[in-house]
């Protein structure tokens, strides 16, 4: 059985790019209202700092593990 600590932040990961991806595409549609499309802005920037924080740990993580399997 997979250990469920390991899924659960790809989880999030691959939902807060899902969540970004759906907020893109609203904009991009240009059918979004102003009042709307304020709160789905700052949402996408909480987003994507969430995104990019994550991804350079998962960074760090493998330059360790790699690091680790030089040794």
């Amino acid at each position: 059985m997979p250990d469920q600590t390991t899924k659960q932040p790809s989880l999030k990961l691959a939902q807060a790019l899902a969540d970004l991806e759906q907020i893109v595409a609203e904009f991009e549609s240009g059918e979004i209202d102003l009042e709307k499309g304020v709160r789905e802005y700052e949402r996408g920037k909480k987003l994507a700092a969430f995104l990019k924080e994550r991804l350079a740990q998962i960074g760090n993580e493998i330059e360790e593990i790699k690091t680790d399997a030089v040794e």
